[in-house]
């Protein structure tokens, strides 16, 4: 199988509706948010391209750099949470016996917590740039900025789903009590984001 990032959109969602392990929904919280930080992007290009609103272009070409950077993070994602699930079902087959199963499934776990959780925060700095164009980009492509924020929303919520279910599997300490603060900081973050770029709540 190719590289999820390598795949066709048709090749992508035919691995995600079928049976096989990855990708799953880390890897569709990925591409949500990636598509999130697109749609910020083209309402900047479609701004840039009209002289109109040539007051807003410095902060359309802000945006524009680093949302470029953002996307090509954001969609690394996908196989990075691939990887991290694999490492981990590595780490529950390995033999009862083996004196290196518990701490190798420690680090799996806390691995596969901790990816889905730095993709959320990757999708949160979608936001500012969503408010950029929402506040200066062209008025007709308002809708795909408001899109933008859904979308990261969404991304950030689904990867949070999976931080979760790991944190479950996790003993309870100051480092789960920490990823639990990151991740109650997030869902703040996408309900405030859409209160107050899109009117909601």
């Amino acid at each position: 199988m190719n590289q999820p990032t390598q795949m066709t959109l048709a090749e992508f969602t035919a691995a995600l509706a079928s049976a096989a392990p990855t990708p799953g929904g880390g890897g569709a919280s990925a591409l949500v948010g990636a598509q999130a930080v697109a749609l910020a992007q083209m309402v900047a290009e479609l701004t840039l391209k009209n002289e109109r609103y040539a007051d807003a272009h410095e902060a359309m070409q802000a945006v524009r750099e680093e949302a470029e950077g953002l996307r090509a993070e954001i969609l690394s994602y996908i196989q990075k949470d691939a990887d991290a699930f694999g490492a981990l079902v590595t780490a529950w087959r390995l033999p009862k016996d083996d004196p290196s199963r518990a701490e190798r499934n420690e680090a799996a776990t806390r691995a596969a917590a901790e990816v889905p959780l730095a993709l959320a925060e990757a999708c949160a700095r979608i936001f500012p740039l969503a408010a950029q164009v929402l506040a200066k980009g062209v008025a007709s492509a308002r809708s795909d900025g408001e899109l933008a924020v859904l979308f990261a929303a969404a991304a950030i919520r689904g990867a949070l789903y999976n931080v979760r279910i790991n944190i479950k599997n996790m003993p309870e300490n100051e480092y789960t009590k920490l990823l639990i603060t990151r991740q109650k900081t997030l869902e703040t973050q996408a309900e405030q984001a859409e209160r107050e770029l899109l009117g909601r709540g």
